[in-house]
């Protein structure tokens, strides 16, 4: 495709999606399909040479719109938003057009600090406290590729906690306990697979008959593991569960969690979307006082959770090849940039301090 294709074709898109989006209520919200019916009006192997765009485009429109599940359809209720809007579409295709690659801040500066100050104004909007800020001592964001990556980062940062750093020597998880209900959102339960906690060692807390998390089952079972000798290390709370939609009691939660602070509490943004500043605090009142709020941005396209912790003083274990060792660490002098931090953009790994993963220079 040449330059001048490439605008005839991008004009012809975007008028064609500026269409779509427009009349999404037109569409049945799920398509009169059976399983196989798209394959079928595909072809089966690869084509021998490139085909006119005019066909990928006529197979868009006959075969693959007219099987899709309409999210953007005023009548769409299941599962949880995503919701877009024209301007979430134009950085979309900024970012494609791009092309950066934005795991470190020598990969493209602009993007880490755009990234982080973009956080500072999403902590602003949510009406967190300063330590949830960047530029404070502790604080911080970073923008996850989904949900269930931010939850699962998060428990990735609690498992180091817990075991004061050892984990990513020993890779011993056995005495890990978390919590949650059976409410949650299913990536919470792969969350502790994948982490290498387990499921034996996730415990689900009885919810009472809104299917909220009961506090004070919560608080008999964290005695009741640290009796046997186990180390509670995390806790999740939803702001409406995919589920039930059910509110669990985040300052009750937060409350035990921190009697004494033992356990990494956690907002999953599941249910959060769209709340900010007085709205989100009186929806989700003890946010401030978990360790990690996650929050789904406003009408932005799925992948754009963001997640804001109180506590990123966890000494860096990051592998730091040759590939990304650079002299960035004298442009991020505390004076400059107080608290500012190289991140890994849509990753499930935490990506620390650019003063700890950057070499001496």
């Amino acid at each position: 495709m040449t330059p001048e294709e490439f605008r005839e074709h991008g004009h012809a898109m975007i008028d064609w999606i500026a269409d779509y989006v427009d009349d999404a209520g037109s569409r049945p919200v799920f398509p009169d399909i059976e399983p196989g019916d798209i394959r079928r009006q595909l072809a089966e192997h690869p084509p021998g040479a490139p085909q006119p765009f005019a066909d990928v485009f006529a197979d868009l429109e006959n075969v693959i719109v007219p099987g899709l599940t309409q999210w953007q359809h005023p009548d769409f209720f299941a599962w949880f938003p995503s919701n877009i809007t024209y301007p979430s579409i134009l950085g979309e295709l900024m970012s494609a057009g791009l092309g950066i690659n934005a795991m470190a801040w020598v990969t493209s500066p602009a993007a880490t600090e755009l990234e982080t100050l973009m956080l500072d104004w999403m902590h602003e909007l949510l009406g967190l406290p300063d330590h949830f800020r960047s530029t404070s001592d502790t604080g911080g964001g970073v923008i996850q590729g989904t949900a269930s990556e931010s939850t699962l980062t998060a428990m990735l940062a609690a498992r180091w906690r817990a075991t004061g750093g050892d984990i990513n020597a020993s890779g011993d998880t056995t005495k890990l306990v978390g919590y949650t209900t059976s409410q949650s959102h299913s990536s919470i339960e792969k969350g502790f697979r994948i982490a290498g906690i387990g499921t034996d060692n996730m415990r689900i807390v009885p919810h009472d008959e809104h299917f909220a998390m009961r506090p004070d089952a919560f608080a008999d079972l964290v005695t009741a593991d640290i009796a046997a000798g186990l180390t509670p290390f995390f806790v999740v709370t939803s702001p409406g569960t995919t589920s039930s939609l059910a509110f669990d009691p985040t300052p009750a939660i937060a409350t035990v969690a921190r009697d004494p602070e033992r356990v990494e509490a956690v907002v999953d943004p599941q249910g959060a979307e769209g709340l900010a500043g007085p709205r989100l605090l009186e929806q989700l009142p003890g946010a401030a006082a978990h360790d990690r709020v996650g929050q789904r941005p406003l009408p932005v396209a799925l992948d754009g959770p963001v997640v804001l912790r109180r506590r990123r003083g966890l000494p860096s274990r990051s592998v730091r090849p040759i590939f990304q060792r650079n002299a960035a660490r004298i442009l991020f002098d505390s004076a400059r940039y107080p608290g500012l931090r190289a991140v890994l953009c849509q990753s499930p790994v935490p990506f620390w301090s650019t003063r700890n993963t950057l070499p001496s220079v």
